[in-house]
């Protein structure tokens, strides 16, 4: 202690050697000092100022009057329903009145009075709403006309408090602007004061610098001030660590000693009405997790830190909230527990948007495993993260169960690698795969057919992170196609569209003009006593299979087949525009499509098919005749009888075709160009048809010769 009064002394001499020099810097340095504390202090007053004023609150009381101005005149709008609820325009009444009165009276009062023609107009407002409290207490539901008088007199409002909102916005930025510009003119002067202060400081420090490396009790002093500073920085550590919205400190009993004014302002409580009082004193009664409380509680009695403690608190106005604490406890240099310091946060919004999104995540799952479809997502591993209801149960798994399964794993065989193959594809590319068929055998050995296509999902980096397939069950649609491909076999184009898209059988009965034509091989019988019957039955399929060709492409519909002759009707099930100019034209085509036929069967060697065909236009009856187990589309009337008597009647003329008057005038109406629509037809006169008591005027074609692709076979 000698040496280090010595060296102590020694400074002082020194020190004392330099007396005027230290004095002038010294005084400096007061001066300084006083002038950079008095500088703080008005940094602090404007501080105080822009903290302890109205801002969004002033302007958000005069948009809320603005609003509820708006409540009212939308009350009042629907006021005119007889439904409607008077008491709710009263109370929309009473809440725009208490906004008028919030902006009248008190510190906003004052504030808003202060500012130009905001108070004219809340008087005003104020007034006009004391003038229509009678009439309003007196609006019933459906009065309409009184209520629509009150809400023209309320709107006139409207235009004046959107202009006060506006005022006040504009208010409070002039008042933050004029506060900013205060508070950057005194920082200005402390930066200058520092500047001034710095350079005094290492003025005087180049002088004491030597002083205080000889003396012990400076470099004591000096240690014990890194020690405080050491002990202020950890502090501060320990307040970023916790990282949250206010601070708090308790002592070693855990009674908060401090608590920092962010926490009115955060959690709507007050500061005095939680200090001296331990955490779990607070806790609400309606807080029934004791297993949360003892955890908490046993964790600051053994002094461990604190992260993510939740519990429920309410604010002044009574509302249930959520806190999230973090604490650090601290020590002294004996190790001695001094208590906890750390910082709170409010999260009723995290926890009510992490609900939110738990319970959009769970409907999401409900909706697709409600869709009966395949849907499943795999990652980057191509393995499965998710699996709908529809395709655990085609594969007989589980959902849950196929997480972290490839398709091989789940689907197994050729399918299976298949589709990790599909999985590599959009992996490798990036981009997806259209829809396309798959063939697929279920668990049930059931065959199936699968409409799928495949989508990437990509991650920020633009890599595929997911896989989505998407597939449909098309295998009944696959089972209707050949349905309606075998339906096609034994019907027409026009009744299988028909038969396939009628929800029942077509029993409902109808009648109207349609085109009926008759078609036979004459001399079939004799033919089969010649021939032997696989050739007689090669004939007369061939002969159906080229007449039906005809009646398809001129859009017939062929009703049966009779024997070696056949049945064919144009404009049914449903009549058409040219059901008369299609029957002609099927009956000249299917005459010219024998001859060409003969051409080729005489080019063979072969005997020659004669044909004879009857045509006629009029009404029919249309409906299914037979039973539940079997129906047959019928078309019935006398039109058909005269088509058939007309066939017959080729024999008599010695002609292949005989067609009625009355066809060939309905396709010369039908057409634009009747001579052309009845081209090679002659008329024959007028002939007594068996069975009609009035005769019938006919027209005839002769046989056509072959066209020159018949007649350039090979003999």
């Amino acid at each position: 202690m000698g040496l280090a009064a010595q060296r102590v002394d020694c400074g002082v001499s020194s020190i004392r050697g330099k007396r005027p020099t230290y004095l002038v810097l010294a005084a400096a340095l007061v001066i300084f000092i006083a002038s950079l504390a008095n500088t703080g202090l008005r940094l602090i007053r404007i501080d105080r100022d822009i903290a302890e004023g109205f801002g969004e609150n002033l302007v958000w009381t005069v948009v809320q009057g603005e609003i509820e101005l708006l409540r009212l005149l939308d009350a009042l709008d629907r006021l005119g329903s007889e439904t409607a609820e008077p008491q709710e325009v009263i109370r929309r009444y009473d809440l725009f009145w208490s906004r008028l009165r919030i902006m009248q009276e008190g510190e906003v009062g004052a504030r808003l009075a202060a500012i130009k023609r905001i108070g004219d107009t809340v008087s005003s407002a104020a007034a006009l709403l004391t003038e229509l409290e009678p009439e309003i207490s007196a609006l019933v539901p459906g009065d309409s006309s009184r209520a629509e008088q009150v809400r023209e007199r309320l709107r006139q409002l409207q235009p004046r408090l959107h202009d006060a909102s506006v005022w006040t916005a504009q208010a409070e930025l002039d008042r933050s602007a004029a506060h900013a510009q205060s508070r950057r003119e005194v920082l200005f002067e402390a930066l200058l004061y520092l500047i001034g202060l710095f350079v005094a400081a290492l003025l005087l420090v180049g002088l004491l610098i030597r002083e205080l490396r000889q003396t012990r009790q400076l470099t004591q002093l000096a240690r014990l001030a890194e020690a405080e500073a050491k002990r202020s920085e950890q502090r501060f550590r320990d307040v970023v660590d916790a990282a949250s919205d206010w601070i708090w400190e308790t002592g070693p009993d855990h009674c908060f000693t401090f608590i920092s004014e962010q926490l009115a302002a955060l959690s709507g409580e007050k500061p005095e009405d939680v200090l001296g009082k331990a955490r779990w004193q607070l806790r609400l009664p309606d807080d029934l997790d004791d297993s949360n409380w003892s955890k908490y509680r046993a964790a600051v009695e053994a002094h461990e830190p604190i992260r993510n403690f939740v519990f429920p608190y309410r604010d002044r106005k009574g509302r249930r909230h959520f806190s999230r604490v973090h604490g650090k406890p601290f020590f002294d240099t004996d190790g001695r527990f001094l208590g906890y310091r750390g910082t709170g946060r409010d999260i009723t919004a995290e926890l009510e948007a992490a609900q939110e999104i738990a319970e959009s995540r769970k409907l999401l799952r409900a909706v697709i495993n409600a869709v009966p479809a395949v849907i499943n997502v795999k990652d980057s591993q191509l393995r499965y993260v998710l699996m709908n209801e529809f395709e655990a149960q085609v594969y007989g798994v589980a959902a849950e169960e196929v997480i972290g399964k490839s398709s091989v794993e789940i689907a197994g065989g050729v399918f299976g690698e298949e589709s990790r193959e599909l999985d590599r594809r959009v992996l490798a590319t990036g981009r997806p795969l259209p829809f396309a068929e798959r063939e697929f055998t279920d668990r049930h050995g059931v065959r199936r057919f699968w409409w799928s296509a495949k989508k990437p999902l990509l991650d920020e980096a633009g890599a595929v992170r997911y896989i989505v397939t998407a597939a449909l069950d098309i295998t009944q649609l696959k089972a209707t196609e050949r349905a309606r491909s075998n339906l096609s076999r034994y019907f027409s184009p026009n009744m299988v569209d028909v038969l396939a898209g009628a929800d029942e059988a077509l029993r409902t009965v109808r009648s109207h003009d349609a085109g009926i034509l008759f078609a036979d091989i004459i001399g079939f019988s004799q033919f089969t006593t010649t021939e032997r019957p696989e050739q007689a039955f090669a004939v007369i399929r061939e002969f159906h299979a080229r007449m039906a060709r005809i009646v398809f492409r001129f859009e017939g519909t062929l009703d049966k087949y009779i024997g070696d002759g056949l049945m064919a009707s144009f404009g049914t099930p449903r009549p058409g525009r040219l059901d008369a100019t299609h029957t002609i034209q099927c009956a000249r085509a299917m005459a010219q499509e024998i001859a060409d036929w003969n051409a080729e069967r005489v080019a063979r060697g072969q005997h020659q098919v004669r044909i004879a065909i009857g045509a006629h236009y009029g009404p029919v009856l249309l409906g299914d005749i037979g039973d539940e187990r079997r129906l047959e589309f019928a078309v019935l009337g006398e039109t058909v009888n005269i088509a058939s008597r007309l066939e017959g009647m080729t024999r008599q003329l010695r002609v292949p075709v005989v067609v009625s008057d009355a066809l060939i005038q309905m396709a010369r109406r039908e057409s634009e160009d009747g001579a052309l629509a009845i081209g090679g037809f002659a008329n024959a006169g007028v002939h007594s048809i068996r069975g009609m008591a009035t005769p019938l005027v006919v027209w005839v074609m002769e046989e056509p010769a072959p066209t020159e692709a018949g007649l350039a076979l090979p003999r």
